[in-house]
């Protein structure tokens, strides 16, 4: 794995966790950050030998959003032919963009703070665990900003009525009531029971096959985006293809034969 200055990587039986590691900025989101986030993601999914991806904070808070001093910076810089302001706010578009698009199963974990970027980043996973520390707050409109980046994956998220309401009131949602909107999928009480909660989640992911992972995120992607009927047509092919010659040919002998599947083995 490569090395990063602002972030910790875990790997582990299939599983790559990535904390974030600037828990003085409460893992604010540099520059710096977003390019080491985008090279992680390429290796990524390029190791086949990766299943999933955990985004987390390292100290008590998950994300605080961009980091102020890159925006000083992209501000004091000429505007010519790029504003440079607007291609730091775009190049976290492209961030989140590409973990949206990710087919690796991507889980962020959240305690404390998940704003701004950090609440993007929550919008685009395909499963979200918190506990009761976790706060959640789309804050720009509140500073004169819009969520410009942001926007769009919340509408994916939870929908536009509930987006409307979130971005145009700079919401601040606390753990529970980010659970009833449909921020968070699993909720837990405190820190014990949500490593208790994420190693079960780990599980779960190891005994899907990786390919079908894949593919059935693929499938879930292109809602929206293809004809309904071209889509279940391209579906059956993915479904047919696995059965003839891919890993649902081992799951359905590993089924048979009452016994774990090779990809389910954690060694």
């Amino acid at each position: 794995m490569m090395e990063a200055k602002t972030l910790l990587l875990e790997k582990e039986f299939g599983i790559l966790t990535v904390y974030f590691n600037r828990p003085k900025a409460r893992n604010a989101l540099s520059l710096q950050m977003v390019e080491e986030l985008e090279e992680v993601l390429k290796e990524a999914e390029s190791d086949d030998s990766v299943r999933a991806i955990v985004l987390r904070g390292s100290g008590k808070h998950f994300c605080a959003g961009g980091d102020i001093k890159d925006m000083a910076t992209a501000r004091m810089k000429p505007s010519g032919d790029v504003d440079p302001i607007a291609e730091l706010n775009r190049r976290f578009g492209t961030l989140i963009t590409k973990f949206n698009a990710c087919l690796k199963t991507v889980v962020v974990v959240v305690q404390g703070a998940a704003m701004g970027g950090g609440f993007g980043l929550v919008c685009v996973a395909d499963i979200v665990l918190a506990d009761e520390s976790a706060k959640f707050k789309l804050p720009e409109t509140s500073l004169g900003v819009p969520p410009a980046q942001i926007a769009p994956f919340l509408v994916y998220r939870i929908g536009l009525a509930k987006a409307r309401r979130f971005a145009l009131t700079g919401a601040s949602l606390k753990a529970q009531q980010a659970y009833e909107q449909g921020l968070v999928d699993i909720l837990v009480n405190d820190d014990d029971e949500l490593e208790a909660a994420l190693d079960e989640l780990r599980a779960q992911i190891r005994k899907c096959a990786p390919k079908a992972s894949q593919q059935t995120k693929k499938i879930l992607l292109a809602v929206g985006t293809m004809d309904h009927e071209v889509l279940l047509d391209w579906g059956a092919e993915q479904f047919s293809q696995a059965i003839r010659k891919g890993e649902g040919m081992e799951g359905m002998m590993a089924f048979m034969q009452r016994r774990k599947a090779k990809w389910a083995v954690e060694s």
